[in-house]
């Protein structure tokens, strides 16, 4: 499938640690990548908050505790302007995707010190 794919150009990006199983990578013959994932965000919402009757029936303590918290998670980026229809959903959404971005970088990478202070060797080196 890969192999078809990559035929057809439509891998948008080869990078494996921009996947998270929410991004897409991969565009079709008629949509962007962009335009894959906002159908994706946008539906993937309403499909969680479908399920939340069924959860309150099987864990009511715990969905009345946590409720606001689930409700945040699953809206993130929703502001009260998005919630009374004041906002664009793409605003929203880019809103969402830029979260996203900053929680898959939440941490940087550590650049390899050339050689510690104490020892004076690399960390690779360890105590010779």
């Amino acid at each position: 499938m890969t192999a078809d794919f990559r035929r057809q150009h439509l891998i948008v990006s080869e990078q494996l640690e921009e996947y998270d199983g929410t991004t897409a990578v991969v565009r079709t013959a008629h949509l962007d990548c962009e335009e894959i994932e906002f159908m994706r965000w946008r539906e993937e919402r309403w499909m969680k908050l479908r399920h939340l009757p069924a959860a309150l029936r099987a864990y009511p303590g715990f969905v009345l505790r946590h409720a606001p918290q689930m409700l945040a998670h699953t809206f993130r980026g929703s502001t009260w302007r998005s919630v009374l229809g004041l906002e664009n959903e793409r605003t929203v959404f880019r809103r969402y995707k830029e979260r996203r971005r900053r929680e898959r970088e939440y941490l940087p990478e550590v650049e390899e010190r050339t050689e510690t202070p104490a020892t004076g060797r690399t960390p690779r080196q360890g105590a010779a």
